[in-house]
């Protein structure tokens, strides 16, 4: 009768084996699957933000060049020295940095991905 105990417990062991193995693989189909166009989606969105940070730095050249003209019709004799003109170019620099950045994270979403390996069978 010992014997017999012995047996179920190495079947579901078996079994149990199998069914994690069955998983594992689905789980990293559905992950090989998904991951794609998850990235796809977070590209486009930063694509988005990356339009809208253009339109901002557009305008904000703009008013640069506008204080620029102003400071220079008023008669300073250096216009970079102007608060108001640091302060644009200090936000003009910051928009540029952020649009990099944005940049570089939508090169790195774009990059073909591997597939998740299979851990090694034992």
């Amino acid at each position: 009768m010992h014997e017999e105990s012995g047996q179920p417990s190495e079947k579901k062991s078996n079994i149990q084996n199998l069914w994690d193995t069955t998983l594992k693989t689905v789980q990293d189909a559905i992950k090989n699957a998904i991951q794609p166009a998850t990235r796809y989606v977070l590209a486009t969105q930063k694509k988005i933000e990356l339009f809208l940070l253009t339109r901002k730095l557009s305008a904000a050249q703009n008013d640069f060049g506008k204080l620029v003209d102003k400071a220079r019709e008023s008669g300073l004799a250096n216009v970079f020295e102007n608060s108001e003109v640091k302060s644009a170019l200090d936000n003009l620099d910051q928009l540029k940095q952020t649009a990099s950045k944005l940049t570089q994270e939508i090169d790195e979403l774009q990059k073909p991905i591997a597939p998740v390996e299979d851990a090694p069978k034992e």
